[in-house]
């Protein structure tokens, strides 16, 4: 695993690799993708935003958003999380 990918770190009993997997620049790609939801889909973005609690009735989900001193409830049709490797 280490010939493939000398980064590695921790300790490792086995690995699989196929001829599909690939890396790439992640904050290249993010920023690319939220741009891209910006433009083709009027897409606004949060960020430094705290999710203080998370609803769904099915449909739509309710979050209750905290920036800086403001908390306030939305709804929305959809929603991403970009939360990295290491969120569970």
């Amino acid at each position: 695993m280490r010939a493939i990918e000398p980064t590695l770190e921790g300790d490792f009993y086995g690995g699989w690799y196929t001829e599909s997997d690939a890396t790439g620049d992640i904050h290249l790609f993010t920023h690319g993708l939220a741009r891209a939801c910006e433009e083709r889909w009027g897409v606004q973005m949060r960020y430094d935003t705290r999710v203080t609690a998370l609803s769904s009735d099915g449909q739509q989900a309710h979050l209750t958003l905290r920036q800086g001193d403001q908390t306030q409830t939305e709804t929305f049709d959809a929603v991403v999380v970009c939360a990295g490797v290491h969120s569970r």
